[in-house]
């Protein structure tokens, strides 16, 4: 259980896996219980990066308010777990998507091959090589969750939003992206 972002690198090389139950609350040890024993799926993402502690030094200072080398969208070294990470007992992949710019929605066919049943987060991310405003990673723009059983297939729509087209310049002020930006849907 933890608050933050904290290395967890010696606990990966000593365990099988990992659970990150945060601060669960009052039915917290039922819920881990429930994960642990196989009775639920797992299927949170992380909502933040977790940096190796040797990295820690090479970043700005907390009262640096620029994202350089900071966060998901700007963090140029190797995460220990990177932001929207998460695994389920299930094994979703996306098969097919496409992009609706007129409606400002992706819509994409998943498929659960998994054995088991299991809730999972489709992620759209955005990334501009073309913007030199555009941040160094791809952004997160949209998210669905969903459930999938055992070896079932179907098509969802995310929702994007306008903002997922655009990018910031150095005034604040929100532009276009170029014609260049590439979409990228995931469950990883």
């Amino acid at each position: 259980m933890a608050g933050s972002s904290i290395d967890i690198s010696e606990a990966e090389e000593k365990a099988d896996g990992i659970l990150l139950a945060w601060y669960p609350g009052d039915r917290g040890g039922r819920a881990v219980a429930e994960l642990l024993f196989g009775i639920e799926s797992p299927s949170g993402k992380l909502p933040i990066t977790f940096y190796r502690n040797e990295a820690l030094n090479g970043m700005p200072e907390f009262t640096d308010y620029s994202m350089e080398n900071r966060t998901y969208r700007y963090y140029t070294g190797g995460p220990l777990s990177r932001f929207g990470f998460g695994l389920t007992y299930g094994d979703c992949i996306v098969k097919k998507y496409s992009i609706d710019k007129s409606s400002l929605t992706v819509t994409a066919t998943v498929c659960n091959r998994g054995y088991r049943g299991t809730g999972n987060v489709l992620k759209v991310y955005l990334k501009d090589p073309s913007s030199r405003f555009a941040p160094v990673n791809p952004a997160l723009c949209g998210f669905k969750r969903i459930y999938l059983f055992s070896g079932e297939e179907k098509t969802v729509t995310v929702p994007l939003g306008k903002p997922a087209f655009t990018v910031v310049d150095d005034s604040g002020n929100r532009i276009p992206c170029s014609e260049n930006a590439a979409v990228y849907v995931s469950f990883d």
